[in-house]
């Protein structure tokens, strides 16, 4: 499984709108690329500046190199928001694990 990290730094009066972008726009492109499993957007305070980071999680590095060439440019979206884009990252994931869930009896030990 690959999971690649994209991130935008954007002036908080530009947030809102720049998210209302990825929910209209972004995500339900996402959503069509074949071999994605998930994809997250994740926002955090920095002082006057918020960042957007996007996280999604693919089959293999083929399907997200067949999804990455039909990106926008990244200059559109820098001069539309005044955005800074700081460089997308991918990793290949060696170990996971999942804790348990509230709703799920606690599994006694052997």
């Amino acid at each position: 499984m690959i999971v690649r990290l994209s991130s935008w730094i954007l002036h908080e009066s530009q947030v809102a709108r720049y998210l209302e972008h990825v929910e209209s726009t972004v995500i339900p492109t996402y959503k069509t690329a074949p071999g994605l499993i998930r994809v997250h957007v994740l926002q955090r305070p920095m002082v006057s500046y918020e960042e957007v980071l996007t996280v999604s999680l693919w089959r293999s590095v083929e399907d997200l190199k067949r999804f990455s060439l039909g990106e926008p440019p990244t200059d559109c979206i820098k001069a539309k928001y005044e955005a800074i884009a700081l460089e997308s990252r991918t990793y290949q994931i060696r170990l996971s694990g999942e804790g348990e869930r509230p709703d799920e009896p606690a599994r006694q030990k052997e």
